[in-house]
């Protein structure tokens, strides 16, 4: 029992320095690309949007991450009957990491590479498609065993599982008409730590804030 006992500890550290690791390669990462590709494109710094989740549709979940637009970004000019109409189009990387609850007894550590191609129209309404591939570790209410002590008892055992996520979004930006940095998004999409129920239903609702 002491050998099980020491090995699940073992585990559990192991998987919380796992998360942290994450952590600070994902922060280490934005910092690079910031230094790299915004400053010598446009010498502003990149929005960071922060996104409240709702995983299976009912557990919360927090995501956050910077936008490069340096795979593509357009300013296309179109004429209409009402004149001439103006439309961005963007298709960001967008390095993320959050937490989300996964189930009643599971919390998952997360990072991912989300692909956004984002339109924004003159009026300010948006319409976006994304899709992502990531990593999240998740952490589970370990059963307790007979005779363990009470810290045995508050231990969590953890595994890895892969996280792709894709959907379509809308929102509003309000640099079109008021001049204020701020976006605000709704997007559906699917998201499953579970292979087996590959498709998922979930909600986003988010803020993006250009620094």
């Amino acid at each position: 029992m002491k050998q099980t006992n020491l090995e699940m500890t073992h585990n559990h550290l192991k998987s919380i320095v796992m998360a942290i690791a994450m952590i600070i390669c994902i922060q280490n990462a934005n910092a690079q690309f910031a230094n790299s590709f915004g400053k010598q494109k446009s010498g502003k710094q990149h929005p960071v949007r922060v996104y409240f989740m709702a995983y299976d549709m009912q557990y919360p979940g927090i995501a956050i991450g910077p936008e490069y637009d340096f795979l593509y970004a357009t300013h296309q000019k179109i004429q209409c009957n009402k004149g001439t109409r103006y439309t961005d189009k963007h298709l960001y990387f967008v390095p993320q990491f959050g937490i989300v609850k996964t189930d009643v007894q599971s919390v998952a550590a997360f990072v991912n590479i989300e692909l956004d191609f984002k339109t924004i129209y003159q009026s300010g309404f948006i319409v976006d498609l994304f899709a992502s591939a990531g990593y999240a570790q998740i952490f589970e209410n370990q059963p307790a065993d007979l005779g363990a002590s009470s810290f045995e008892n508050s231990l969590f055992a953890s595994h890895g599982a892969f996280l792709p996520q894709f959907g379509i979004g809308t929102g509003y930006d309000f640099r079109k008409e008021f001049n204020t940095p701020i976006q605000v998004n709704f997007r559906v999409l699917s998201a499953s730590v579970d292979m087996k129920e590959f498709i998922k239903p979930g909600l986003n609702l988010g803020i993006t804030y250009n620094l």
